[in-house]
C-alpha cells in the first residue's frame, strides 16, 4: 500500500499518494520560480490551486486518494509551467510537462468591471460574443413597448452571479482554464491597478496646480454625487414599501379574498377572489388559477424589495441557485397559466340560443297593456343581495352560496295576430352544442301578469352552480295593430336601445302610452 500525504489545495483537504504527492509539488514550485516574486504571483498561485482543487473533487468519484494519474491529468489540463508569460521555447527548459487545451464550460454571469448599472447586458454580451450595446438596446425598447425590459432585467440581475475571480471571468468568456489564461486574466487586471493608480497620481498633481475656481467645482461635482447617492437610498425606499404593499395585497387578495376586498369596498367584505374565480372557471381545484397568479406577480415584487434591501446596505448576493429557481418557477407559473387559461377558454367556443313564445292573455276589451319591472317590494321579485357588478353582470352573495345574475333586454315588437305575445330567447356559450343549450336553458327568468298589468324582473338569474358563460336574455313584447301599451318609468334600465318599432330611446319610451300602427309604433 502506498504512503500517502495530506495536503490542502484552496481550502480543500485532498488526501495524496507519495509520488503524486511530488510530482504535484514539483509542478507547482516550477510554476512559482517561473512567476517570479511579482505582487500577482500570490494570486495566480491561488487561482491554479483552485483550479486543481475542482479538477481533483470531479475525478473523485468513489476514491480517497488521488493517484500519479490524476495529477499527470490536471498538469496536462492547466499546461506547463513554459506557457506563463508566453515563453514557447521548450529547449530552453528542464520541465518535461506536456500542455492539453481543454476549453471550460461557458457560463453566464453578470460583468461588473464593463456595467452601466449592475453588468447584465456586460455579461450577455461575454457570453453570446456579442456587443453589450446589443443587449443593452433589446432591454430598453422592451422596457418602453411592453415594460418588460425591467422584469427580465431584474430577473438576472438576481439570478447570474457577478464575475469576481479569474476562474469566473474566463467562464464567462468560455475561455480554458488554464495556467496561460490564469496569468493573463491577473496581470491584466494588476496593470488595470496601476493605470489606475498612476491615473489617480497624476490627478492629484493635477489638483495641485489648478486654481481655487476648479477645486470649487470639484467639490460641486462631488455634492451632486453624494446627492445621487441619497436620490439612490429614496428610491430604494420607495421600492420597498411599494414592493412590500403589493406584496401583501396580492397575498390578501389571494389568499384571504373577502378581507382584502373589503378593503377597497364594504361591497366586497363577503366575498372572496376564490368566489369570483370558481363562478367562472369549471376546475377541481382553484390552485390551479390562484397559485400562478399568485407567484407571478409576488416573485418580480419580491425580487423589488430585494433589490431596494441591497442598494441601501451595499452587499452582494451570490446564491445562483436560489435566483434561478425563483426564475424557473416564474416561467413555470407562466406556462402552466397559460395552459389553464388555454383550457377553459374551450367552453366558450360555441354560442346557441334557445327560443320560446308565449301568448299574453289580458281581459276582453282591454285595449292597453301596462308593463312594468318588478321591485323588492314584489313577492315573486329574485335579485342579488348585495350586487357586484362585472361589467354586465351581477355577483350576489348570501350568507351561504353566491349566485350569478344578469339584466335582460326588452324590446318593444308588431305582433301578426290580435294578441300580445312573449318571444324569451335564451343564449350561453359552451363547449359543445348541448352544453351551450343546456347552460341557456339553466338560465331562469321570472315575470307576472296581472290582469292588463305584466311585470319583468329586472334580473334574470343561473341555476346554483352554474358557470358564467355569457349568458344573455332577450325579450320581444310583440303588441298588436290598433292595441295599446304604457311602459312605465321603472322599465327603462332594461329596455333596449334598438327600438326599430318607434325608433326611439328607452328615456323617451317611458312614463308614455303607444299605439301600434301598421308602420310602426307612436304615442297614443
Amino acid at each position: 500500500m502506498k504512503k500517502t500525504v495530506k495536503v490542502s489545495l484552496a481550502g480543500m483537504a485532498f488526501s495524496l499518494e507519495e509520488d503524486a504527492y511530488q510530482t504535484l509539488n514539483l509542478y507547482l514550485d516550477a510554476i512559482r520560480a517561473k512567476l517570479g516574486a511579482g505582487k500577482e504571483t500570490d494570486e495566480i498561485l491561488h487561482d491554479i490551486e483552485e483550479r486543481t482543487s475542482e479538477l481533483f473533487s470531479e475525478m473523485l468519484k468513489g476514491s480517497d486518494t488521488v493517484n500519479i494519474e490524476m495529477v499527470n491529468s490536471v498538469m496536462e489540463t492547466l499546461g506547463k509551467p513554459e506557457d506563463i508569460a508566453g515563453d514557447t521555447n521548450e529547449a530552453n527548459s528542464n520541465a518535461t510537462f506536456e500542455s492539453t487545451s481543454v476549453g471550460s464550460t461557458k457560463r453566464l454571469y453578470r460583468d461588473s468591471e464593463n456595467a452601466v448599472i449592475a453588468g447584465v447586458c456586460s455579461g450577455l454580451g461575454a457570453y453570446f460574443n456579442v456587443d453589450p450595446i446589443v443587449f443593452r438596446i433589446i432591454f430598453i425598447a422592451l422596457f418602453f413597448a411592453t415594460g418588460l425590459g425591467l422584469i427580465l432585467y431584474v430577473v438576472l440581475w438576481i439570478a447570474a452571479p457577478r464575475a469576481l475571480t479569474s476562474k469566473q471571468k474566463l467562464e464567462m468568456r468560455g475561455e480554458p482554464i488554464n495556467l496561460e489564461n490564469i496569468e493573463k486574466n491577473i496581470k491584466k487586471e494588476y496593470e488595470a491597478v496601476k493605470a489606475n493608480l498612476n491615473s489617480k497620481q497624476s490627478k492629484e498633481t493635477v489638483d495641485k496646480s489648478i486654481s481655487f475656481f476648479s477645486k470649487f467645482f470639484l467639490a460641486i461635482i462631488k455634492v451632486i454625487g453624494v446627492f445621487v447617492k441619497v436620490i439612490g437610498i429614496i428610491i430604494a425606499i420607495f421600492l420597498i414599501i411599494i414592493g412590500s404593499l403589493a406584496l401583501v395585497a396580492v397575498i390578501g387578495s389571494v389568499f384571504f379574498g373577502g378581507m382584502a376586498l373589503s378593503v377597497i369596498s364594504e361591497r366586497f367584505g363577503d366575498i372572496s377572489i376564490t368566489e369570483l374565480l370558481t363562478s367562472t372557471f369549471d376546475l377541481g381545484s382553484i390552485a390551479w388559477v390562484s397559485i400562478p397568479v399568485f407567484l407571478i406577480i409576488a416573485i418580480p415584487l419580491v425580487g423589488l424589495i430585494f433589490l431596494g434591501i441591497r442598494i441601501i446596505f451595499n452587499f452582494q448576493f451570490r446564491n445562483a441557485l436560489f435566483s434561478s429557481t425563483a426564475a424557473l418557477v416564474w416561467v413555470g407559473s407562466i406556462v402552466v397559466l397559460a395552459v389553464t387559461l388555454f383550457l377553459q377558454a374551450r367552453s366558450f367556443t360555441i354560442r346557441e340560443k334557445v327560443v320560446e313564445t308565449i301568448t299574453i292573455s289580458v281581459p276582453e276589451g282591454c285595449k292597453t297593456l301596462t308593463v312594468e319591472a318588478l321591485t323588492k317590494g314584489d313577492s315573486t321579485f329574485t335579485g342579488p343581495n348585495k350586487p357586484i357588478n362585472v361589467d354586465d353582470y351581477i355577483l350576489g352573495v348570501s350568507k351561504t352560496q353566491y349566485s350569478i345574475y344578469g339584466k335582460p333586454s326588452i324590446t318593444i315588437g308588431k305582433a301578426t295576430g290580435d294578441n300580445y305575445e312573449l318571444v324569451i330567447e335564451k343564449k350561453s356559450r359552451g363547449a359543445t352544442e348541448a352544453s351551450a343549450i343546456q347552460s341557456a336553458m339553466n338560465l331562469n327568468y321570472s315575470y307576472t301578469l296581472t290582469d292588463s298589468v305584466l311585470k319583468f324582473n329586472p334580473y334574470f338569474s343561473l341555476e346554483d352552480g352554474e358557470k358564467w358563460r355569457v349568458q344573455e336574455l332577450q325579450i320581444t313584447l310583440n303588441v298588436p295593430v290598433g292595441k295599446r301599451i304604457y311602459i312605465a318609468k321603472n322599465l327603462e334600465e332594461i329596455l333596449s336601445n334598438n327600438q326599430e318599432v318607434c325608433l326611439c330611446w328607452p328615456d323617451e319610451l317611458i312614463g308614455k302610452t303607444w299605439v301600434m300602427r301598421k308602420e310602426r309604433m307612436v304615442e297614443y
